[in-house]
C-alpha cells in the first residue's frame, strides 16, 4: 500500500510545465468564486470537486494514470453536489464517467506504462481531414 501512495504521488510530479499554468490559474479562479459568497458545505464540496476535475483533465493530458483516481473524487463531490440540487442527471452522468473511464484506468495495469509514446500525433493532413469531417458530420 505504501507504494502505491507514492507511486500515485509520483504520478503528480513531472507534468509538462503548462499543466501547472493552467492548474493554478483554475485554482485563483475557483478560490474567487468560493470567497465571492456566502462559504458553506456545498459550495465547498464544489470547489473541491472542480479542482479535482481539472487535476484529473490535466493528468489525463500528462498521460498519468492518477487521473483514475482524481476522476472518482470529482465525481463523488458532484454527486453530492447533484443530490442536493435534485440534479439527478447529472448524478447519472458522472456515474456514466465513473465507470466507463475511470475504473476501466484504474483496473488496466498497464495503462501508464510508457504511455507518452503511445499517443497518437495527427500530422496536418489528418487534422484537417478530421476538423472537415466534423464540420460535415456534426
Amino acid at each position: 500500500m505504501k507504494n502505491y501512495l507514492h507511486f500515485l504521488a509520483h504520478q503528480l510530479k513531472g507534468w509538462p510545465q503548462q499543466n501547472y499554468y493552467l492548474f493554478f490559474f483554475s485554482l485563483g479562479c475557483q478560490v474567487m468564486t468560493l470567497v465571492n459568497d456566502k462559504i458553506t458545505w456545498i459550495t465547498v464540496i464544489t470547489f473541491i470537486g472542480t479542482t479535482l476535475g481539472v487535476l484529473c483533465i490535466l493528468a489525463i493530458n500528462a498521460a498519468k494514470s492518477v487521473n483514475g483516481w482524481l476522476g472518482i473524487l470529482s465525481a463523488i463531490c458532484f454527486i453530492i453536489v447533484g443530490f442536493s440540487a435534485k440534479n439527478y442527471l447529472s448524478i447519472g452522468e458522472q456515474l456514466a464517467y465513473v465507470v466507463t473511464l475511470d475504473i476501466p484506468v484504474l483496473l488496466s495495469a498497464n495503462w501508464n506504462i510508457n504511455m507518452v509514446s503511445k499517443i497518437r500525433k495527427f500530422t496536418g493532413k489528418q487534422q484537417l481531414l478530421q476538423f472537415f469531417q466534423q464540420l460535415l458530420f456534426t
